[in-house]
């Protein structure tokens, strides 16, 4: 976790937690500075992928440990939360390794549960819509850009894609200027490139919660999703 691209992943995790967490109040540079670094310096060995993922766990209360920050989001509560993770992580290795060696012993993988595949799929297909008639979702991954428009259900106009572009941007330009002191600070610099790609993203989570805004009942909606269409 040293280079310019995995610190500007930290940060952008570390705002995404306060939101999930419910804290309202902006962080500070020195704030954003200071958890940055303990999380660089103390969890090195941690990616931006695991961040989101302990992130995720905490909050839905999987993880064996206090999960409220009591009004303090600093060291001692991402300590908390991150040497839980690890501990966890390390139970699921150590079971997919035990795994592993069972499925080597056999000549044929375990089949695979596409009813339960395609059950988590359809509850978060739901949630997702439930997102996106509060506040707006962030499809990260792409997740349900690419379903809907593979399986052609999308209706993208002119004035969609001009709307999403002009989304898109000014989404951008909000994380630059929100992350520009602590970037300062880390010497970084968003390349054209990094801009693009934000710029990109956020348009086709537009894209993706107008269609979403669009379905009156997503239960009754997904009712015609099979496991065929995700793949």
């Amino acid at each position: 976790m040293s280079t310019n691209k995995e610190l500007e992943g930290v940060i952008d995790a570390i705002g995404k937690w306060r939101f999930f967490l419910g804290i309202k109040e902006k962080a500070s540079k020195e704030e954003i500075i200071i958890n940055t670094q303990f999380i660089r310096e103390h969890f090195g060995e941690l990616n931006v992928t695991d961040l989101h993922e302990a992130m995720q766990l905490s909050i839905a209360g999987k993880l064996d440990v206090d999960n409220n920050h009591y009004g303090n989001f600093g060291p001692l509560y991402i300590s908390r939360i991150l040497n839980a993770y690890k501990d966890y992580r390390n139970e699921v290795i150590s079971y997919c390794k035990k795994q592993i060696k069972l499925a080597e012993k056999k000549k044929l993988p375990p089949p695979r549960d596409k009813k339960k595949d395609l059950e988590d799929m359809v509850n978060f297909f739901v949630s997702a819509h439930e997102t996106a008639k509060k506040n707006f979702f962030d499809d990260f991954g792409d997740v349900w850009y690419n379903f809907a428009k593979r399986n052609k259900m999308l209706d993208i106009n002119e004035d969609l894609i001009s709307r999403a572009k002009k989304y898109g941007a000014e989404r951008a330009m909000d994380d630059a200027r929100d992350g520009i002191l602590m970037k300062m600070q880390l010497n970084q610099r968003m390349t054209k490139d990094q801009q693009e790609y934000k710029q990109r993203k956020y348009a086709r989570s537009y894209v993706v919660n107008d269609w979403l805004k669009s379905i009156k009942d997503p239960k009754i909606f997904s009712k015609s999703f099979t496991i065929e269409m995700f793949e």
